[in-house]
C-alpha cells in the first residue's frame, strides 16, 4: 500500500517534474529500456495566481485532477495534455500525480503476497490528499473534478464505482477516450 512520505524541512526544490514511475520504454522493441524510479509517487500543483508578497494564494475554485494516460503501463503526469498551459488562464487549479505503473502498480498473485491494484490504490491516496489539502492552495476541496483519457479515464470510471474512492475525494468527473 502507499504509505505517506516522511515531512521535510527547508525548501522543496520544485521546479522541475518529478520523476515518472518505473516503466519499460519500448521506443526500440528489441531492446526495451527501463525507465524511471520506484520513489515516483509526487503531485504537481498548478495554481494560476499567486499573492507573493503575503505568501498565500488567490482563491478560486475549481480545481481539476488530472490522471495520465498510458494502458498502466507507461506515462507520467509529466504528460502534455496535462500540462498546465490550458488551464492557468482559466482560474483553476491543475493537480497531475503519478502512480505505479506494470507489474510494480497492477501485478496480482491473487493473494496477500501480492494483493494487486497499488497503482489505483496510489490514486485514491492522492486523490484524499488533494481533498485534505488543495485549501492551502487556493482550492475548494469541494469543487474538485477528476479526469483522464484512455487509461487515466479507465481510472476515473473506477473511483466512480469503488469503495475505496467512495466519491468523496471528487465531486464531478470527465473521461476521454475510455474503452470499456
Amino acid at each position: 500500500n502507499p504509505e505517506r512520505a516522511d515531512a521535510w524541512t527547508g525548501t522543496l526544490n520544485a521546479t522541475r517534474p518529478s520523476p515518472r514511475c518505473a516503466q519499460t520504454n519500448y521506443l526500440f522493441f528489441n531492446n526495451p529500456a527501463i525507465e524511471g524510479s520506484k520513489d515516483c509517487l509526487y503531485l504537481n500543483i498548478y495554481v494560476p495566481v499567486m499573492d507573493v508578497l503575503n505568501n498565500r494564494c488567490i482563491q478560486t475554485e475549481t480545481v481539476m485532477a488530472g490522471i495520465h494516460w498510458g494502458g498502466f503501463l507507461a506515462g507520467g503526469s509529466d504528460a502534455g495534455y496535462l500540462g498546465p498551459n490550458y488551464f492557468m488562464n482559466r482560474g483553476v487549479i491543475l493537480v497531475t500525480f503519478n502512480y505505479r505503473l506494470g507489474i510494480f502498480g497492477f501485478l496480482s498473485t491473487l493473494d496477500n503476497a501480492a494483493p494487486g491494484n497499488f497503482g489505483l490504490k496510489d490514486q485514491v491516496m492522492a486523490l484524499k490528499w488533494i481533498k485534505q489539502n488543495i485549501g492551502s492552495y487556493g482550492g475548494n476541496p469541494e469543487k474538485v473534478t477528476i479526469f483522464g483519457q484512455s487509461a487515466g479515464a479507465a481510472s476515473v470510471h473506477f473511483h466512480l464505482v469503488s469503495k475505496a474512492s467512495n466519491g468523496e475525494q471528487f465531486h464531478n468527473y470527465v473521461m476521454q477516450k475510455i474503452v470499456l
